[in-house]
Parts: C-alpha cells; sequence; structure tokens
C-alpha cells in the first residue's frame, strides 16, 4: 500500500482529496494545522516519512485580504515551506 502526504488535509480540497485516496486503498498521512506549520523546520518530524510514495501540499493561508497586504509572508508559507519538509 504506497502512502500518500497531504499538507492541508483538513481544508475543503484536502479532505476530499484524503476521502477519495483512501478509498482507492492509499495510506494518507495527513498534516495541517493542529500538527503545526508546514512552514517551520521540523514539522513534520513526528511523521513516519518512510516509503511515501507522494506528497500534496495543500497547506495554505486562506484570507485573501492579509495576502494582498503582505504577499511575501504568504508566499513563504506555501512555496518555500516545501523544502523543509523533508
Amino acid at each position: 500500500m504506497k502512502k500518500i502526504l497531504i499538507t492541508g488535509s483538513n481544508g475543503f480540497v484536502g479532505k476530499a482529496l484524503a476521502t477519495k485516496l483512501s478509498f482507492l486503498g492509499y495510506a494518507i498521512l495527513g498534516f495541517d494545522l493542529q500538527n503545526g506549520d508546514i512552514a517551520e523546520q521540523g514539522s513534520l518530524d513526528s511523521l513516519e516519512k518512510e516509503d511515501i510514495a507522494y506528497v500534496f501540499h495543500l497547506a495554505a493561508k486562506t484570507f485573501v485580504p492579509e495576502s494582498w497586504l503582505h504577499p511575501f509572508g504568504f508566499y513563504h508559507h506555501k512555496c518555500p515551506s516545501v523544502l523543509t519538509m523533508f
């Protein structure tokens, strides 16, 4: 059984994706704000990362007006945070 990591797994899209992939037989590792901030180094250390076949990085900040005022914070949370995952 292949393992899939989904960040933002409690969001609208993440929840639907996790449900569908689980139905298809994949083992789902979910990560969301309740687990920590994806942008922080080592935030995924508590997960069993061995044998993860795919990563769906859906974690994101969602307050659009704030993204207009502080675009770098939103960029940093979404893009470079991928580099801290493994």
